[in-house]
Parts: structure tokens; sequence; C-alpha cells
């Protein structure tokens, strides 16, 4: 059986069954947002999104819009829980022999600060990724967003 034949909601439930969620998760592995909780008066929220290039961006797409999308992922998953982003976390998998330029023209910096605003953290980190030739010196770019918030219990149901 192949992925295409059950699709992404098909393998997710497959997956929830292999491994289910501890007791302790209110709302395990779905489209959105795990919620977890925190406080009497508040959810922990995660969600963790990967955009890879020839899926959800072309090569040829304007880097920075490509680095604003990978954030802006995370942050609607937050939002359709009711939340408000606290922390993120930023992978980025491209080749070693990638130009600066390119990789500093995905915004991402920008895109940081300005969830900064709105979080106490964010951490970035970046591996190299060897997949399929493209303009990225023969590989492709996979970004990786985990971003996390917190909702109030009535709002955190999506």
């Amino acid at each position: 059986m192949l992925v295409s034949n059950i699709g992404e909601f098909g393998l997710i439930e497959r997956i929830r069954r292999i491994a289910p969620a501890d007791r302790s998760v209110i709302q395990g592995i779905g489209d959105d947002c795990a919620v977890l909780p925190y406080t009497r008066g508040a959810y922990l929220l995660y969600t963790c999104d990967m955009l890879v290039e020839g899926v959800d961006f072309k090569s040829s797409d304007d880097p920075a819009l490509v680095g604003r999308k990978s954030l802006a992922v995370s942050l609607s998953d937050i939002a359709s829980c009711g939340g408000v982003p606290r922390w993120c976390l930023v992978t980025i998998g491209l080749p070693k022999r990638s130009r600066v330029a390119q990789v500093e023209a995905l915004g991402l910096r920008r895109g940081l600060m300005a969830w900064q605003r709105q979080c106490a953290r964010s951490w970035l980190d970046t591996a190299d990724a060897r997949v399929a030739p493209h303009r990225w010196a023969g590989h492709t770019l996979v970004v990786t967003v985990t971003g996390s918030g917190s909702s109030s219990p009535t709002s955190a149901q999506s």
C-alpha cells in the first residue's frame, strides 16, 4: 500500500492506532495542533510543519516568500486553536554548498524576529540535505517550523 492510496488523513489515522497518545494528551496527532495540559487555565499547543521544495514551493519561488510561508503555516495552526504563539524551532535542510545569500534571502531572520515580538524564544538549526537536483547546489531545500503556543481550555478545541 502506498501513502498516496490512503492520503494524509488515512496515514494519520494509521499512526494514531499504532502509537496512541498518552492519556494526558488532550488532542494528539491531527491536522493542526497537539493540545497538552499546561496550567489550570491554559493549554500548551504544539504544531510542526515541514515545507518541501517541489511539493510546497518551487525552486524558482522568491526565497523571502518561502521563509514567510514556512513561519505562517505554524502561526496559523496555533491561531486556529485560539492560541497565542510562545516559542518556535526552525530547522532548515539544505546542502552545505548552498549560497549564504540564498539562505539569508529566505527572510527567516526577519520572520523569527516578528515571531519573537509575540514569543519568548526561538531557535534555528540546520542540516545537510541531499535529496534531488535543483538550484540549491543539486539538493532539495526543506524548512520545518515547530511552533508552540498557549490557549484557554475553551479556545483550544480545533
